[in-house]
């Protein structure tokens, strides 16, 4: 039945990505759509169908503006001469091949023109090429906009109906099984329940090992579970999953702590890996998905964890996955089959009274926005000692909401910048992937928030910030 809900909910992303190409002439916007499924787990939804895509009456502003940001073409940023300069002529192209179109005004054409004029005269220095494809982008943008406007809406408004009747499906589909699955609305308890501060690190070490040449066998039966070259495959009717033989152990050890039934052990394995294929690249590496899509929930390295839990007193994660979760309990997207693995739920249904907290959320504007808002509000509804220990990207151009509403929060104690290039996360598909760590690519924000009682509880020197930093750093991983 599972199986059956991820390619229902695969039909409707992949029909999306379709549109694009059909509509906007570009490729699938994988990122713009990862984004997009984490922006749904911020809703409130009141008919819940679907633990993926939730059916809602509002359509979609980060889509939009992800898309749009694709167009009319995604830049990426050059990492040689050759490829700068090439990066800069295929977008000037594309400027010019849109500044032929009837539908533009003079202005418009206008603009696109001179702005393709000025870039193709400075088409020369690797020094200045990332800033002048933003220029190129910036000078344009107004026009792309409005051109692409209504087209964009479609392709939104198009995805928004595709993914209200798979989950009204997929939600049909599971009350023949389990009956009403509406989610029942009772109020919340006000009994204080210990959090118990086991530690599982993340981080593991990863052998090299040859991912194109492993053959798993042609068979359909479930109970096809086997390891090979440090992986465990798990198989059921064709469809196989593959996980890094550590991060297997890790799991078992999760479903153990919780007394999981062991029969169920490996079916859930592959449920939750299922699962987590949403939000993951639709490209395929041999019959591996997504493993380029590295950056979208990374996690913090090893040493940053044991900062915060010797100097911070952190025993929780507000956003985590089974695969990348330091401590035995964390809050995670997919509760339903996340809770197997230690999860408590959704960090917005989650109403901590007092203790330590680590949040490191998933980079998507809305998410991080609601989750510095739920932030506040928990800090401010609670007479015990409650801290928060936040990590988001440091997006200046534009601004990202969440910085002005962390940066000027009542409780905030401390703020750190860590530079881009100068500290590392370890990958968000680290249970699959070879390499585990990577370079920050931008700057990250820390930010310690804490209530009055936190403050005399567990103060926070410079020396400890220091410490973090330098966990982070090169240097400490």
């Amino acid at each position: 039945e599972h199986s059956k809900q991820w390619y229902q909910r695969r039909v409707a992303i992949t029909a999306g990505g379709k549109l694009c190409q059909d509509n906007l002439g570009i490729a699938e916007p994988t990122e713009a759509f990862n984004r997009w499924l984490l922006e749904q787990q911020t809703r409130k939804v009141d008919d819940y169908k679907d633990p993926v895509l939730c059916s809602t009456e509002e359509l979609s502003a980060s889509l939009s503006r992800e898309i749009m940001e694709d167009l009319p073409l995604k830049v990426r940023l050059p990492r040689s001469k050759v490829t700068s300069t090439d990066s800069i002529r295929t977008l000037i192209t594309k400027m010019e091949q849109l500044a032929d179109k009837d539908t533009l005004d003079r202005e418009d054409k206008e603009t696109l023109m001179g702005a393709c004029s000025i870039a193709t005269k400075n088409n020369t220095e690797f020094s200045n090429s990332r800033e002048l494809l933003a220029d190129l982008k910036n000078q344009c943008k107004d026009v792309v906009n409005r051109y692409y406007k209504s087209q964009v809406e479609h392709v939104c408004r198009e995805m928004h109906v595709q993914c209200n009747n798979v989950s009204e499906q997929i939600r049909e589909y599971g009350k023949r099984f389990l009956g009403d699955i509406s989610p029942r609305n009772s109020p919340p308890s006000t009994k204080l329940v210990g959090c118990r501060p086991a530690e599982l690190s993340s981080t593991w070490s990863l052998k090299s090992y040859p991912w194109d040449k492993i053959d798993p066998p042609d068979t359909g039966d479930w109970d096809q579970v086997y390891s090979q070259r440090d992986q465990v495959v798990l198989v059921f009717e064709g469809q196989q999953q593959v996980i890094n033989q550590t991060h297997f152990d890790k799991l078992r050890e999760l479903y153990r702590f919780l007394g999981g039934e062991m029969k169920a052990f490996d079916m859930r394995v592959w449920c939750l890996l299922k699962r987590y294929e949403m939000l993951r690249s639709s490209i395929n590496t041999g019959y591996f998905r997504g493993v380029e899509n590295f950056g979208l929930h990374a996690a913090l390295p090893g040493p940053a964890f044991r900062v915060l839990r010797e100097l911070f007193h952190v025993t929780f994660e507000c956003f985590a996955s089974p695969f990348n979760c330091y401590f035995r309990q964390f809050c995670s997207a997919f509760p339903d089959i996340d809770c197997y693995f230690g999860s408590r739920g959704s960090f917005f249904d989650f109403t901590p009274r007092r203790g330590s907290f680590q949040a490191n959320p998933p980079f998507s504007e809305e998410v991080m926005l609601r989750m510095a808002e739920h932030i506040d509000t928990l800090l401010g509804d609670t007479d015990l000692p409650l801290m928060f220990v936040v990590f988001i990207p440091d997006w200046r151009d534009p601004m990202t909401p969440a910085i002005p509403k962390l940066s000027n929060s009542p409780f905030k104690q401390k703020e750190e910048l860590l530079e881009s290039r100068c500290h590392q996360y370890v990958t968000g598909n680290q249970h699959v992937q070879r390499m585990s760590l990577y370079s920050a690519v931008h700057g990250t924000r820390v930010y310690v928030l804490q209530n009055v009682p936190a403050t005399q509880e567990w103060p926070i020197s410079d020396r400890s910030m220091n410490r973090l930093k330098h966990a982070m750093s090169f240097n400490d991983v």
